[in-house]
């Protein structure tokens, strides 16, 4: 007898869920969370593997590869940049903007702050400036 792909159940599980979303028999967040509420990842790796029985079957150290953190692209320093020039200050609480920001390094952040700090002296300036005219 020859066992079951566990990548083919994952996908008949998912498959069934959305024949029960599509009707609104069942919410997309039952779905989700059936998905990942069995999951645990691994803090050095960040490897997720199906709980068994309570013990999770996450490969021993010995055999996991840490997760590389690279330094923050400038791309995505420069789009925080970019939306807070054109919508201001609110913008960094925009999901698009909290998701980029989640994925930056401290040297980022730091990079961020000092750049914050000099808009809004920058924006404060320029405020008064126009109530002096």
């Amino acid at each position: 007898m020859s066992r079951a792909d566990p990548r083919l159940a994952l996908l008949h599980r998912a498959e069934a869920w959305l024949k029960l979303i599509e009707p609104g028999v069942a919410s997309l967040d039952e779905a989700f969370a059936d998905h990942i509420d069995g999951l645990e990842r691994c803090p050095l790796c960040g490897a997720t593997s199906r709980r068994s029985g309570g013990n999770a079957r996450i490969p021993p150290l010995k055999y996991r590869r840490p997760i590389l953190r690279r330094p923050t692209p400038e791309a995505t320093i420069e789009a925080i940049k970019h939306t807070v020039r054109t919508s201001g200050l609110a913008a960094l609480k925009e999901p698009a903007t909290r998701e980029r920001l989640s994925r930056c390094d401290e040297a980022a952040i730091k990079t961020l702050d000092d750049w914050l700090d000099n808009f809004k002296q920058e924006a404060e300036h320029a405020a008064e400036k126009s109530r002096t005219r």
